[in-house]
């Protein structure tokens, strides 16, 4: 397995221009600042489109994220037509913008994020997914096509299933947002996120089944604590996959970003085949001020190696064994 986590070098240009590029899939576990990375590469595309897949935000994933967990796999997804449709309109839909993150989907689902998080619960998968009304939406997924250049769609809840993602919607770049996983696992600890406990696969057997044993012993930690690590790991080798397997797949880390950000923003938009503009320096320059929660703004000089003051020494210790065990050795 390629060790993606130790030398994350620069991002070599492989297009001549934008011209060639129409899509661009941006992908990462959460917390691996995907949203940063987007919104900066959409100074140079003619939208962007915001978790397609995330229920609590999405229009799109609240209607035809039927039957499938919260991080889908490649299984979950060859079984359900609904899902498959979701990545479709997001890809070629002008209005996958509008019905995915935007201020319209905050302001129609923001009462209904306590009936959302139960929903999200209680999801079973159904490999015969398909609902009613599939001919109508068929309909609408063609009836509205996208503008002409180019579209970033962003995705934290498609990592297990990245590769069959690729092969599906064929983006003509991808990039994975890497971030050292101490950094990862402290920001889920401090925002308390759900979403690093419920990936909703047993980790142990889907790595099995890869034919990677994998230690399944943890001392001195919370359960909860545990299960994130055994899940972010999952992600991270997964993530890995895509990379080994599928062409015109980039990886760029947090850490770098923050060292050295409009450096290493332009290299991403060189590799992509993206047009660097004052539009994207003036975006990392508003970008760069104190943040918290959810929001993309932080100051970067702050955020490298923040995570020592969150994470207990047991905490830390935990998950370096465990990312050590399928392969993958945490940033020194």
């Amino acid at each position: 397995m390629r060790e993606v986590v130790e030398e994350p070098g620069r991002i070599k240009a492989e297009v001549g221009n934008n011209c060639q590029v129409r899509s661009i899939l941006v992908v990462g576990p959460p917390r691996s600042s995907t949203t940063w990375v987007a919104n900066i590469l959409a100074k140079s595309a003619v939208d962007l489109v915001l978790e397609p897949d995330n229920e609590k935000t999405s229009l799109l994933a609240l209607l035809l994220k039927n039957g499938v967990p919260r991080f889908p796999t490649t299984e979950h997804a060859e079984g359900a037509k609904d899902y498959q449709l979701l990545w479709k309109l997001a890809f070629d839909s002008s209005l996958a913008p509008m019905l995915s993150r935007s201020l319209l989907t905050k302001l129609l689902l923001k009462p209904f994020q306590y009936r959302i998080e139960d929903r999200l619960k209680k999801v079973t998968f159904d490999r015969a997914n398909s609902s009613s009304f599939s001919s109508a939406k068929e309909w609408i997924s063609g009836r509205f096509p996208r503008k002409s250049g180019i579209r970033i769609v962003k995705s934290v809840h498609s990592v297990f299933c990245l590769d069959w993602l690729i092969g599906e919607q064929r983006p003509d770049k991808t990039l994975i947002v890497m971030r050292d996983p101490r950094a990862i696992l402290a920001s889920w600890k401090r925002l308390s996120l759900l979403d690093g406990v419920r990936a909703g696969l047993d980790v142990k057997s889907w790595f099995f089944d890869k034919g990677v044993e994998v230690r399944d012993e943890f001392e001195g930690v919370s359960p909860q604590y545990a299960e994130s690590v055994k899940q972010l790991s999952a992600m991270f080798f997964a993530l890995t996959e895509a990379l080994e397997k599928r062409e015109n797949v980039k990886v760029v880390w947090h850490e770098d970003l923050c060292a050295s950000s409009m450096e290493r923003f332009a290299d991403v938009y060189e590799g992509l085949g993206l047009d660097w503009s004052e539009n994207a320096e003036t975006a990392i320059r508003k970008n760069n001020r104190d943040g918290k929660g959810f929001r993309p703004q932080r100051l970067a000089s702050q955020e490298l190696g923040k995570w020592k003051g969150v994470l207990t020494r047991e905490e830390l210790f935990a998950a370096e064994r465990h990312f050590e065990s399928i392969g993958v050795s945490v940033r020194k």
